[in-house]
């Protein structure tokens, strides 16, 4: 085995050990952790070819007895689950959270029936504190997520490519 692939698996490995299997209730629903950011890791990983479309579709599964798409609709609908985002930042907060959705229904079979009207309120009634300039914290990474909600279509600037979500 080449030491690319052994870094491929080694990094496979890492990535599957820190993958709870199941989301859980009492965790946040954001970019970076909870079901609706683990569901776009798992199809991510499966379309660029590092795991397999079956590893994907079983977790998917499990977390939802129909699609991904019910998955996501499960969470947005889940007046537990949103009232866990608590800030405003990309990284575990609204705009992430409205980053991660916008991007998902982009891919969606069904668009229209996920509930993105919740997502864009969570995103306008958490407003970034004053002193959090930041980009994954803060009122930047925020700004630029109000921006993509206003213009409506993708970034023209593609900013959004770091987050890895298109």
């Amino acid at each position: 085995m080449g030491r690319a692939n052994r870094a491929r698996v080694r990094a496979d490995s890492i990535a599957q050990q820190l993958l709870p299997p199941l989301p859980t209730r009492g965790s946040a629903q954001s970019l970076s952790g909870g079901a609706a950011g683990i569901a776009l890791l798992h199809v991510e990983r499966a379309r660029t070819g590092v795991s397999t479309w079956d590893h994907a579709h079983a977790w998917l599964a499990k977390a939802a007895s129909d699609t991904a798409e019910a998955a996501m609709t499960g969470c947005l609908n889940d007046p537990c689950q949103l009232q866990r985002i608590i800030d405003s930042g990309l990284c575990h907060g609204s705009a992430g959270l409205y980053m991660t959705v916008t991007a998902f229904a982009f891919d969606a079979l069904h668009p229209q029936d996920l509930p993105l009207h919740h997502i864009t309120e969570l995103l306008l009634n958490r407003q970034p504190a004053a002193d959090a300039p930041g980009f994954l914290t803060g009122r930047a990474g925020y700004a630029l997520a109000l921006h993509d909600l206003a213009s409506d279509t993708p970034s023209a600037t593609a900013w959004d490519a770091c987050l890895l979500l298109r």
